[in-house]
């Protein structure tokens, strides 16, 4: 295959990023079943307790309505501090790039290059990947995303390409 010259497109990049960290939460969240029981019964007790009669001097009140705020403000505080703190780390790695690199796959692995610096993964250093909408996200041995790889970046057929390369030669990755 020959190289594709892509733009770096800021807005673009924040946008894949923001996708791909919206799909492993989720995965996450279906993995904690937890969530789904602790959620409803939280959200009704807390209900429940805003309707109890109380004196002004019970701690065990405002106690009990501090643990169910703290229960539903939990996973809502943890996604936005994830979120900046992704957001900044994209916009630390986008400022540091080249305005336009060259991107290639192969049967040998996927490569970019741009003025000063050139970047090898090989299909063995991949072992999982996963499908989500328009991307494709290819990860390492001890499942961290190696390569984010969507279809408005490199085009309709170059990416029915990866993806049957990436089937041939990784697993799917199950959660």
């Amino acid at each position: 295959m020959e190289w594709l010259t892509i733009k770096r497109n800021n807005r673009r990049t924040r946008k894949l990023f923001t996708r791909y960290f919206n799909y492993e939460w989720a995965k996450n969240i279906k993995k904690r079943k937890v969530w789904i029981a602790v959620y409803p019964l939280a959200l009704i007790l807390f209900v429940l307790n805003l309707f109890t009669p109380h004196e002004l001097d019970d701690y065990n009140y405002y106690f009990f309505r501090f643990c169910m705020i703290s229960i539903l403000t939990y996973i809502p505080v943890v996604y936005m501090v994830q979120f900046v703190k992704l957001m900044y780390l994209v916009g630390q790695i986008t400022a540091d790039t080249e305005h336009e690199f060259q991107f290639r796959f192969d049967q040998e692995g996927i490569f970019y290059r741009d003025s000063s610096d050139k970047l090898e993964t090989t299909w063995s250093e991949l072992t999982h990947f996963s499908v989500n909408k328009n991307c494709v996200y290819l990860y390492n041995s001890q499942g961290r995303l190696r390569e984010l790889i969507s279809k408005e970046v490199i085009g309709g057929n170059n990416f029915k390409n990866v993806l049957e390369l990436a089937k041939t030669k990784l697993n799917r990755r199950r959660f």
